[in-house]
């Protein structure tokens, strides 16, 4: 039988509850703008008890919770810089030269009142978002699955600690997770002091709940599959391990991993692939001819790669980030293919 994965994720932009968002929308329905513009867009974001009785039909099980980003924001000016290319975008479009002028007045005065400075004139801008992340990508291949016993999940980040979690609770019997990258020390190393982010060893509650079940962690580091083997019918029977060990290219400095020549094969009928993001494929800038940094990415000056009329944004050009700054790069970048184009841009 063919196991069948489904991924169900649902992110709930709780920025209408913003300052920027309620100043614009004041303004759009002031007597002054509320005859010129097209209605505000209006924003329901159900509550979390809400969300739940719509969910809880469809799935055995499901998490929700909230995350803030913090963005730092050089000034008030990078605030609406910000938002020309997004929540003014259609009511700009909607005036003439002179109205555009005095609708962003109005909202620079007001954004100037309601973001507070840092010492440096620099502000912290707030995105609150609401996630609901169902599990089903583990729950439907193991309700499917004829027989699952053993699992094998390939990534050791947060989606591999949720498949890890979810596949223990879903009755597997053994349990094993491959991460590429060597075991983090258990304690900040001297050239990781604080404030810097902690590169230590943690323990999420798919591992926590795996000590508890089967008494082990089920991470194996420096582990890749090297080949997947399956019965006469297609069916996952296990997968071939190649061991991996750090190896630094002495002409660009990159460090990489490769093989040891040690392998082991660990039998298991279903595979989850967690793993994340590590470069731009080859195939894809050999196709465009551009350049990469040593790190595998494209390079890129302002958007611009080294072919003409070929640009570059979000984890292509920058590396593994959040789908935030995804979003902020995909349109800094039109702006630059716009001005590009034009020789300005209003983007």
């Amino acid at each position: 039988m063919t196991a069948l994965a489904v991924l169900i994720g649902f992110l709930i932009a709780r920025r209408s509850l913003q300052p920027i968002h309620r100043i614009i929308g004041g303004i759009v329905h002031s007597p002054a703008f509320a005859d010129k513009l097209p209605q505000q867009r209006e924003f329901y974001n159900l509550t979390p008890p809400e969300y739940w009785e719509l969910l809880h039909a469809h799935a055995s099980a499901f998490r929700m919770w909230k995350v803030t980003y913090m963005h730092t924001l050089p000034s008030h000016e990078a605030i609406m810089d910000w938002y020309r290319g997004t929540g003014m975008r259609p009511y700009l479009q909607a005036l003439d030269d002179a109205g555009r002028k005095k609708f962003e007045a109005e909202v620079f005065a007001q954004v100037r009142e309601e973001y507070p400075t840092q010492s440096d004139g620099s502000i912290i801008f707030s995105e609150k978002d609401e996630f609901t992340f169902d599990e089903m990508i583990v729950h439907v291949p193991m309700a499917v699955h004829p027989n699952v016993r053993r699992v094998l999940v390939i990534g050791g980040g947060d989606t591999g600690n949720d498949c890890q979690g979810t596949a223990l609770r879903q009755g597997c019997t053994d349990l094993v997770a491959l991460e590429m990258m060597p075991q983090p020390p258990k304690e900040r190393a001297a050239s990781n002091p604080w404030p810097e982010w902690p590169k230590v060893l943690k323990v999420d509650y798919g591992q926590t709940e795996c000590l508890a079940k089967f008494g082990k962690d089920p991470r194996v580091y420096q582990t890749t599959v090297k080949e997947f083997l399956t019965d006469d019918a297609g069916n996952l029977t296990g997968a071939v391990i190649s061991y991996l060990k750090p190896e630094r290219d002495p002409e660009t400095g990159r460090t990489s991993m490769v093989p040891t020549g040690e392998e082991f094969t660990y039998d298991c009928q279903l595979a989850f692939i967690a793993a994340g993001f590590v470069g731009c494929e080859n195939y894809v800038a050999d196709a465009f001819g551009v350049s990469l940094t040593g790190r595998g990415c494209v390079d890129t000056d302002h958007f611009r790669t080294n072919v003409e009329k070929v640009f570059a944004c979000g984890d292509m050009r920058r590396g593994q980030s959040l789908v935030v700054w995804g979003l902020r790069e995909g349109r800094d970048c039109a702006a630059e293919v716009d001005r590009y184009l034009m020789g300005y841009t209003n983007l």
